[in-house]
């Protein structure tokens, strides 16, 4: 669980809690493998860092790639995703939503934005 000192560690880093526990454990891990500590190694803390947001940054603009004009599937959309890309089908995440979120989404609807977009479920 995150605590203060972590919650203000990511806001100065401008990144979230989950990507810098991903930083801290990826930090230590390196920081152990060293032989010494020098300057070196201090500072490729910063590349690690730099990776993060990269990646961060990429998951990103993969969001913004979506495109649909139903403002359901707008709001819910990484969820939606996230769902049919863990295998479930287009009835399950309209079921899915409709039961967390009280939000009647069409399978239909879902259906045509999964092909329009061209997403497939990860294997």
């Amino acid at each position: 669980m995150f605590n203060n000192k972590d919650k203000k560690y990511s806001k100065l880093l401008g990144i979230d809690e989950e990507s810098y526990q991903i930083f801290i454990k990826r930090y230590v891990y390196f920081l152990r493998s060293q032989k010494q500590l020098n300057k070196k190694s201090v500072a490729a803390g910063f590349f690690i860092l730099s990776e993060i947001q990269d990646e961060i940054f990429k998951k990103e603009i993969e969001k913004r790639i979506y495109k649909t004009k139903n403002i359901k599937i707008l709001k819910y959309r990484d969820e939606i995703i996230e769902l049919y890309q863990s295998g479930c089908g287009v009835v399950k995440v309209s079921n899915i939503i409709k039961q967390n979120h009280n939000c009647s989404i069409s399978k239909s609807a879902i259906q045509r934005f999964i092909q329009a977009n061209k997403i497939k479920k990860e294997v």
